[in-house]
């Protein structure tokens, strides 16, 4: 079974949400207290499951280096904020993943030309 484009992009957006909270409580904490910088929250740990879930319910294949395309849009793309085009490429063609719906639509093979 797999979400359907809404739901896919909603739980990604609570995912973006659930970390920039998290990044925000670790840097207070760094900010406040004389220690290294931290990730307090165990966040983490619940995102790399559901991330996992999403890679097994996708049957996305993880590539050396970057990951699957969708631990390449969280940590190398920043949530889609750091795609350029020709970042993402097969072959000539442009992938866009600035977005989690454009993410869905690369990983379920949607095409929206």
């Amino acid at each position: 079974m797999r979400l359907n484009k809404k739901e896919f992009v909603e739980l990604m957006k609570s995912l973006k949400e659930l970390d920039d909270k998290d990044t925000e409580f670790s840097k207070q904490i760094s900010d406040n207290f004389d220690c290294v910088a931290l990730r307090y929250v165990p966040t983490d740990k619940y995102t790399s499951i559901i991330i996992s879930l999403l890679n097994k319910m996708y049957n996305l294949k993880s590539y050396e280096h970057i990951g699957t395309d969708i631990e390449y849009f969280i940590y190398e793309l920043d949530w889609g904020k750091n795609y350029k085009d020709g970042s993402v490429s097969d072959g000539d063609k442009n992938i866009d993943l600035s977005t989690p719906d454009k993410l869905y639509d690369y990983i379920t093979g949607v095409k929206n030309e």
